[in-house]
């Protein structure tokens, strides 16, 4: 195709093999042929599961290990593999408890911190576990903005929302995973 797959243009990123990708805004993924003035558009088919998840692109990110990570606005995480041209979905089945993806950043740890429209996600890379963070934890707020989203020189991670902003250290940040047991010590049954 000689265009766009929609005029309303959320994110531009050029990847470390020179490459520019455009996240529309129903338009899907779209990949540019810089030497023809050309695009090659990945779309969400919803009968087949290996494509984009939703075809409202808000951010795109490589990690680094080369990886393209792909956040939208109904379809929650995906991750592209650009030799097989394959999306893996994440979703609530996965621990990602929203569908929208605003911000994707990694630590020096092989996680990914992604800012939603349900607070802040880790997701390790090595396991494939989602960490949730909300208000409990600190957060402004549980709605984070498109575009607002920053890590530092020292690895700081700035996330904007609707009621200001977010900053820590990765490092910083220690999750409890002990669920502790449930333990019935008496009943009682009241009568009128």
């Amino acid at each position: 195709l000689n265009s766009i797959s929609d005029n309303r243009v959320y994110n531009i990123f050029k990847d470390s093999n020179g490459e520019l990708w455009i996240g529309t805004y129903g338009g899907g993924l779209n990949k540019m042929n810089t030497a023809e003035g050309s695009f090659i558009i990945h779309n969400n088919d919803p009968k087949r599961p290996n494509t984009l998840s939703d075809d409202k692109v808000i951010v795109i990110y490589e990690d680094s290990k080369k990886t393209m990570w792909i956040g939208t606005s109904g379809g929650g995480l995906n991750k592209f593999n650009r030799e097989t041209k394959k999306f893996t979905r994440y979703s609530q089945k996965h621990g990602l408890t929203s569908s929208v993806v605003y911000g994707i950043l990694e630590d020096n740890s092989n996680n990914l911190w992604v800012s939603t429209d349900n607070g802040i996600f880790k997701f390790d890379l090595l396991n494939e576990r989602f960490t949730h963070f909300n208000i409990e934890d600190g957060l402004q707020s549980l709605e984070f903005n498109g575009g607002s989203y920053f890590k530092s020189k020292d690895g700081q991670m700035y996330f904007g929302g609707i009621n200001g902003l977010n900053y820590f250290h990765p490092d910083s940040i220690s999750t409890n995973l002990f669920v502790p047991p449930i333990v019935v010590t008496s009943i009682s049954v009241l009568t009128n």
